[in-house]
């Protein structure tokens, strides 16, 4: 029977108004072959803020006056838990310089053009003091190039982050612009077999774009509200629909540790729970997972050539 538990794949974009990208004609077929939650949040803006949230429980910083400055976090964090646990990960970085950069930006690193470059506010790993000043574990965030290597030597980890840069992510472009980067980068490696198996993939957004500062008194609960922001889980184990559950980066969070057994960091994803997410039976034969994954790159095949 084939037990192995899926591994997670997160790429993280910008300003993503749920309305907005469904709107989009890439977009709005790759829907139908995941499970969107049409109720998902950010914390609030600016960027950097939900990148924390994401990798460590909490924003870290005045709620009224959240930055995105060079601020260098003594916190513990998702990376040590995985670490604990023995499960591996990365987090990919379009444009990153490597070597342990922790410099505001790059603007000559593999860029195309001019809005094309890594940004540390963008990056969920590089505030950490005990990623940042570890060589062996700053070593882990590299530049995204990598991922095609690591696809091809099967050398994927079981945790991945992916941040596009500021161009591809939407940040100094637009959701028409995203969506086209999701059909020419992504649309390619959703068809490839040994990126998708027994791999579940959430695209999500920092927050909505709408500058819409929250306020309120319990700080985990200080969270975007208005314009949910694109969040789509995508897999072949992963059942097509919809949750249309209130969540926010603080239950994905959740959704990481629990999913790998984690534990929890005891800020603001203790107080939030997991996702629920609508899987396929786990329990199959090794053949029956492979026509699963057939089924599912031929179906996206078939959107692909739809769009």
């Amino acid at each position: 029977m084939s037990s192995e538990k899926d591994s997670l794949f997160i790429i993280i974009l910008e300003n993503g108004n749920l309305n907005d990208l469904l709107a989009q004609a890439f977009v709005q077929k790759l829907t139908t072959m995941g499970y969107l939650l049409s109720n998902y949040h950010g914390i609030q803006p600016p960027s950097q803020v939900n990148y924390w949230a994401l990798s460590a429980g909490s924003i870290f910083s005045d709620y009224t006056k959240p930055t995105n400055e060079n601020i260098n976090l003594r916190a513990s964090n998702i990376y040590d838990l995985l670490d604990k646990k023995g499960i591996s990960w990365k987090v990919y970085m379009e444009n990153y310089p490597g070597a342990c950069f922790s410099g505001a930006n790059s603007k000559t690193h593999g860029m195309i053009n001019k809005n094309s470059f890594y940004v540390r506010k963008h990056n969920p790993a590089i505030s950490f003091d005990n990623i940042r000043k570890d060589p062996l574990r700053c070593q882990k965030i590299v530049d995204a190039k990598d991922l095609l290597k690591d696809i091809i030597m099967q050398d994927l980890p079981q945790f991945a982050f992916y941040t596009p840069n500021n161009m591809n992510n939407g940040h100094d472009t637009n959701p028409e612009f995203t969506d086209d980067y999701l059909f020419r980068h992504w649309g390619p490696l959703f068809l490839d077999s040994r990126f998708m198996r027994n791999r579940t993939v959430i695209i999500t957004y920092d927050e909505n774009g709408d500058f819409e500062v929250p306020s309120g008194t319990n700080t985990c609960n200080i969270v975007q509200r208005e314009n949910p922001i694109y969040t789509l889980i995508l897999g072949p184990n992963v059942e097509v629909g919809e949750n249309d559950e209130f969540y926010t980066h603080y239950n994905l969070l959740r959704t990481i540790e629990d999913h790998f057994d984690l534990g929890t960091l005891g800020r603001c994803d203790a107080q939030s729970k997991s996702i629920e997410i609508n899987r396929k039976d786990p329990n199959i034969t090794y053949d029956e997972e492979f026509l699963r994954l057939d089924n599912f790159t031929r179906d996206m095949e078939d959107i692909i050539l739809s769009v």
